[in-house]
């Protein structure tokens, strides 16, 4: 935007008279910027927006009015009304950015740049005075940049309802994205002042990630109105003209002309002319032209084409810079300052000269015979002209010297000269080589030389030639060392050479892989350019192997027994000779004896040496260590106490009396161990044998399900194709996931939307309820109710998230507030958190509201994530679940299914049953009937032999739209007779008081029968609303009779039978279920492919990220580091507990929250598993397993470490990411406001919000009385005024 001179000069009109005077030059002078200047050309006032200041001026420039709209206290990232809720807020300077005159009403509008660019309207005969100033609107009264570096344009007219605002701004940093709008200036339809027409004709920027405007004009003709701007895209970097028109009939037509440069200086153009919907194509074709582009300095510009004519043009108070003749205010440049020297290459050369030199700097000629001379410290230099480059780099060949010297550089450029600085010099000088080392090398060469001496880097690389006689030397490093090449392209260096003679060379191995038998390793010996494979007198290759282990001592201490220490392992001599091995007792060497594979004998020192690690206070840890050292690898063992006992028994009485019972015990343990060998052995052959059988199974089981569950997904793959998948929309995924874990679930008020309002008082109660909604939308009101409320004892946590959702309804159609709500409770949140020293509980629970706000927040902005991106692999991982659970028995009374990944709802039983296909006759529209195969098992319960033909035969049909299992019934007709299939009937299989539910074969149904399907008419009931015999009905109540399905619980035997039958009954149903635990397993890999996409799709940053997940990171991240947080454990919890498992876990289990589906309680057993491994992955704390570790922790152990990975990557290539700004965030969120906000209950949802002020009454206008902001907006009056709207509530007005 063009700014205003500080003093103002208007000429006033010169008059003729008698004596032909010239009235003098009227002025005026501002103290600040002026940024504005308009005229009434009717009474001749003169009107200035300058920074901080409104001026009215009479028709000879005298100030009749002076008005200070600045510096206050404000924050570009703040919504108005500025409070103390506001930290950032500081005194700012409050730039003009509108200032337009409406004289049909008498007004002049006047907009700046505090407060998100509200606007204010005075009256035009005197400044002072306003009519119109709201300051705590909202977004929807933000109607200027607020940025003073943004262009704001406008232009007043008239419409059918009257005057309107035409607005064009560019989206700065913090605005709204909201590009041109079209703002009412009277108050109608429930509209205030300055908010907008029309929706249409509020644009917001295409492109708001990437671009930048800046406007230029506005302007009206013939019924519409034209904005001019220039459009910034930043990637790839390109500028573009646009203009755009508005009907003034509110009908938006854009028209856009893309005068874009990008990354060259001229773009052909092809005109035509278009009216209506007729274009008439022409052949003209002009070329337009950018002459800043690449011209940065004066030499370059008048280097342009004179075509283009551009010139170099230097205004006072502005920037030299390129530009066409005519945009240039004052006399153009007609010739160059002189030129300039930045940098030479190289810095020194030889005496003799003969190098070039490269000189880089500015102003250096328009063309190469602008060149006329140069000097070197003071000896010529030769101009190469086919090296010059236009301004800025010249190169010329120095001439010799006799003698070192040094100096600077002169040119002559068209007869100006340029001289480098001081700083930029040539140096002379003779490079003197005094040795060279190594004298020899082998003939294979390679040998690295080094060349020693003083000036040696003297020129550059490509001036320096070294030869051996008539052999070139090519410098690279090499030395003389031991490497190990391994086949994985692994490389483990040796140490230099510790001996070396004419035969002999010493070196030690260096330490490579920990199992080195799994690796085909190559051992060479590297001399220079020569290279040997090393290996033994017998030819073989040098191998390696793996380290040997040692036993620590019992209890940690070694008694030493006839002055020996004795420590056992295994592989002990495989690849170390005793003289090789060493051992230590505290600092002194035990002298090595004996060493074999298992056992390793040393002789310790006389004296108890002192431990090399001297503890302070533990006496027993001062004995000394015992250490066996093996190459570079130490093992300390434990400690060793001497023996200080002094024996006074005779030897001969001890001998016989340790020997001869000594040798009894051998004898007989001897008998005994192989005894017990033999029977050992058979039991571990047996066992041996169970394993690899039961090994085998699982193996074989796991590749003939997943086949079988590919096949299978196959098909589900084309119904998706065929159907699609069953998203919910907008408002039915929103209403489950904030209100359906609600106390009354799909009853709940805002999933119905019913309210219980009399007609006659609606109307009343639906204005006041648009009253409270203006409420909620002022910051102040809405911070204190929150706090309010949460300070109250009663507002239970079910309450908190409640109300979180209601006003997430509420404010949905304003996101951008909402969410600069939620960042002000956060940060409020953030500082008690870190005031009390546990940052990492913050976000751990939804204890208060703003956390479950960013639950709320989180699903509104992945609702298209989850649609596009993630809900296809999430689908299909239910859907394959949902496969593979019922593809084998499910208990329908215990909830356990023979295939499951939850180990506590895993059927432990082997139940009989074989898998069955039926065709199911089912009526269709047309009257006819449909025959559909659909697959079932004998054992299934008729409910669920009806889920499973209701899941085939309406399979691409939404599940809400499938009848229930118990609205329909199923006919079996293996004959003439017709037999209706139940749960319960009158042939259900009994045992006292247990009542078993009938199944396929208790029916005797086969494979291959025919079943009908059909609606259950007025006169049919269920079988099982207990139509038994009328004697039979006591035994049936619910209290006396129980009912089991596949496995009849161990503890329920009847007290009929007797106490050992008991034991047997609950002996054989308990028996080892561990052995079904395999089935887990076979679950696993079964579904494991699916898993991993789902988790792919989630944790992958080089997928598409939702912009509110990488604003929502960066907030963490600078209010980490604004709060010198340093530890990373910090943030990644804080990160993990805001979208993984705030969002992600919900989702994960509970698909039904997107998805129209029903899931069961078997399938949601299993999606608890996976979730419980979502959640380890973001963690982390290290779990350390072992075999008393949940089955379902154990599942997925190996898997952990690769998913902890993906997260880690994910969080990292987020924090890499192009940061989203304010501005880009409130675009998006604005968005989806405008998309989705009338499809919501927002008025069911604002009568809900109201009912917690009503049960808070007093405690809220308490509360809003004692602050100064409310009490400044009369905050609590507008309460009152609600309430007396809604209820009649008394008040005090």
């Amino acid at each position: 935007m063009a700014l205003w001179i500080w003093t103002l000069s208007i000429l006033s009109c010169f008059y003729v008279s008698c004596g032909f005077k010239a009235k003098e030059l009227d002025s005026f002078q501002s103290s600040t910027e002026l940024n504005h200047l308009i005229v009434n050309d009717d009474t001749g006032t003169v009107y200035l927006g300058a920074v901080n200041f409104l001026y009215q001026l009479t028709r000879h420039l005298k100030e009749e009015v002076s008005v200070e709209t600045g510096p206050k206290k404000d924050s570009k990232k703040c919504t108005p009304p500025i409070d103390h809720l506001c930290s950032e807020a500081t005194l700012t300077d409050n730039f003009n950015k509108l200032l337009l005159l409406d004289k049909p009403e008498g007004k002049i509008i006047v907009c700046g740049s505090l407060f998100k660019g509200i606007c204010a309207i005075r009256e035009l005969e005197n400044i002072e005075n306003t009519t119109y100033y709201v300051d705590g609107g909202g977004e929807k009264s933000f109607v200027a940049s607020n940025d003073e570096a943004v262009s704001t344009v406008g232009l007043i007219t008239s419409l059918r309802k009257g005057r309107v605002l035409f607005v064009g701004k560019g989206n700065g940093p913090n605005d709204n994205g909201i590009i041109i709008s079209t703002r009412q200036l009277y108050c109608a339809d429930g509209k205030d002042i300055f908010e907008t027409y029309t929706d249409a004709t509020a644009i917001k920027s295409a492109y708001h990630f990437s671009t930048m405007q800046q406007f230029v004009a506005v302007f009206e003709y013939d019924k519409y109105v034209y904005f001019v701007f220039n459009q910034q895209e930043k990637q790839p970097l390109k500028n573009q003209t646009l203009i755009a028109r508005l009907s003034n009939a509110n009908v938006f037509l854009c028209h856009l002309f893309q005068f874009s440069y990008g990354a060259n200086e001229t773009l052909p153009v092809n005109l035509f002319i278009k009216t209506e919907d007729v274009k008439i194509d022409s052949k003209l074709m002009v070329t337009l032209y950018n002459c800043s582009y690449g011209r940065n300095d004066c030499s370059l510009c008048l280097a342009a084409d004179p075509a283009y004519k551009c010139v170099w043009c230097e205004e006072e108070g502005k920037p030299s810079k390129c530009i066409y003749e005519n945009l240039c205010q004052t006399s153009p440049t007609a010739s160059c300052p002189p030129p300039v020297i930045t940098q030479i290459e190289p810095k020194t050369g030889p005496l003799s000269g003969g190098i070039l030199l490269t000189i880089i700097g500015s102003n250096l000629g328009i063309k190469a015979e602008d060149v006329k001379g140069i000097t070197v410290a003071g000896t010529e230099c030769s101009f190469k002209e086919e090296f010059y480059s236009v301004s800025t780099r010249i190169v010329c060949e120095v001439g010799g010297v006799k003698e070192d010297s040094q100096g600077v550089i002169e040119v002559d450029i068209d007869g100006k000269q340029g001289s480098s600085t001081n700083e930029v010099q040539f140096t002379y000088q003779k490079p003197v080589p005094t040795g060279i080392s190594p004298s020899e090398g082998p003939r294979a060469g390679g040998t690295m030389l080094t060349i020693t001496g003083y000036n040696l880097e003297t020129g550059s690389r490509k001036d320096v030639n070294v030869s051996l006689g008539d052999v070139p030397c090519n410098m690279y490093v090499c030395s003389t060392y031991l490497f190990i090449i391994l086949t994985s392209v692994l490389l483990f260096e040796g140490k230099k050479i510790s001996k070396i003679n004419d035969t002999t060379i010493i070196f030690s191995s260096p330490p490579i892989l920990e199992d080195p038998e799994n690796f085909i390793i190559t051992t060479i010996i590297k001399m220079d350019g020569y290279s040997l494979v090393l290996s033994t007198k017998n030819n073989d290759t040098f191998k390696y192997v793996a380290d040997p282990t040692f036993e620590n001592f019992t209890d940690g201490i070694k008694k030493q027994v006839n002055k020996l220490i004795h420590a056992k392992g295994s592989n002990l001599n495989k690849a170390m000779t005793i003289e090789e091995a060493e051992a230590f007792v505290g600092a002194e060497p035990c002298n090595i004896k004996t060493l074999t594979e298992k056992d390793l004998y040393c002789e310790p020192p006389e004296v108890q040496p002192q431990p090399k690690r001297k503890q302070k206070r533990d006496t027993i840890n001062n004995l000394p260590e015992f250490i066996v050292k093996f190459g570079l690898r130490e093992w300390i063992l434990g400690r060793v106490e001497y023996d200080t006992r002094v024996s006074d028994i005779p030897l001969g009485v001890i001998l016989p009396s340790v020997i001869v019972p000594m040798v009894a015990i051998i004898i007989i343990s001897i008998y005994c161990y192989r005894r017990k060998s033999r029977q050992a052995e058979r039991e571990y052959e047996k066992i041996k044998s169970q394993l690899e059988g039961l090994e085998e199974s699982v193996r074989d089981r796991c590749k003939k399900e997943f086949t079988d569950l590919m096949i299978e997904m196959e098909d589900q793959t084309n119904d998706i194709s065929e159907a699609g998948i069953p998203v919910l929309d907008y408002k039915m995924y929103t209403d489950r996931v904030f209100f359906l874990p609600s106390k009354d679930g799909e009853k709940d008020v805002m999933i119905t939307g019913k309210l219980d309002i009399p007609e006659a008082r609606q109307q009343t109660v639906e204005q006041a309820l648009n009253q409270f909604s203006n409420l909620l939308n002022s910051k102040s009101f809405l911070i204190n109710f929150i706090h309010t409320l949460e300070k109250q004892r009663e507002f239970s946590a079910r309450e908190k998230v409640y109300f979180a959702s209601l006003l997430t309804v509420a404010l949905h159609g304003k996101l951008e507030y909402y969410t600069d709500i939620m960042r002000t409770l956060f940060l409020e949140l953030m500082e008690q958190y870190v005031v009390a020293k546990n940052p990492k509980l913050m976000l751990r629970r939804s204890e208060t509201v703003v956390e479950r706000m960013l639950s709320n927040w989180m699903a509104i902005c992945l609702y298209q994530y989850l649609k596009d991106n993630a809900g296809e692999p999430l689908y299909k991982l239910f859907k394959a679940i949902k496969h593979q659970v019922e593809k084998g028995p499910v208990d329908a009374v215990l909830m356990k299914a023979k295939y499951t990944l939850n180990d506590t709802g895993l059927l432990g039983d082997d139940v009989e049953y074989t898998q069955l296909t039926v065709n199911v006759l089912v009526h269709v529209h047309d009257g006819g009937t449909d025959s559909v195969p659909v697959k079932v098992l004998s054992c299934d319960t008729i409910s669920q032999v009806k889920e499973k033909i209701i899941d085939q035969v309406y399979r691409n049909l939404p599940c809400s739209q499938w009848p229930k299992a118990d609205s329909v019934v199923l006919e079996w007709r293996p004959g003439s007779t017709a037999q209706i299939l139940s749960d319960l009937d009158l042939t259900c299989q009994r045992d006292g008081r247990w009542k078993r539910i009938n199944t396929l074969m208790h029916y005797n149904v086969r494979d291959g029968a025919t079943l009908i399907l059909s609606k259950m008419g007025i006169s049919q009931q269920p079988e099982d609303n207990q139509q038994d015999l009328p004697g039979e009905r006591h035994a049936l109540l619910e209290d006396e009779n129980k009912v089991w399905h596949l496995v009849r619980p161990a503890d329920e035997v009847d007290e009929g039978k007797s106490k050992r039958g008991s034991m047997k009954e609950k002996e054989r149903t308990k028996a080892i279920t561990e052995i079904y635990l395999t089935r887990l397993l076979s679950v696993k890999g079964t579904l494991q492919q699916f898993v991993d996409n789902f988790f792919h799709s989630v944790l992958n940053s080089n997928h598409v990220v939702p912009p509110a997940v990488k604003y929502f990171f960066d907030f963490l991240d600078e209010q980490a580091e604004k709060h010198e947080l340093k530890d990373e454990d910090t943030i990644h919890i804080w990160k993990t507990n805001s979208l993984p498992l705030r969002f992600w876990v919900n989702i994960l289990k509970n698909p039904h929250f997107i998805f129209d589906v029903h899931v069961h309680e078997v399938v949601d057993a299993s999606l608890s598993v996976i979730a419980q491994t979502f959640m380890d992955a973001c963690t982390r704390t290290e779990h350390k397993l072992s075999r008393d570790s949940p089955s379902n922790k154990l599942l997925y152990a190996k898997e952990i470490s690769n998913y902890k990975k993906m997260v880690e990557d994910y969080y990292k290539g987020i924090r890499q990411m192009v940061q989203v700004s304010d501005q880009d965030m409130n675009t998006h969120l604005a968005e989806i406001s405008r998309a989705h906000t009338d499809s919501l209950n927002t008025l069911v949802a604002l009568h809900q919000l109201y009912q917690y002020t009503n049960k808070y009454y007093d405690e809220i206008i308490n509360a809003l009385e004692e602050d100064p902001a409310a009490q400044k907006m009369q905050l609590a009056f507008r309460l009152q005024q609600i309430a007396a709207a809604l209820e009649n509530k008394v008040t005090d007005l």
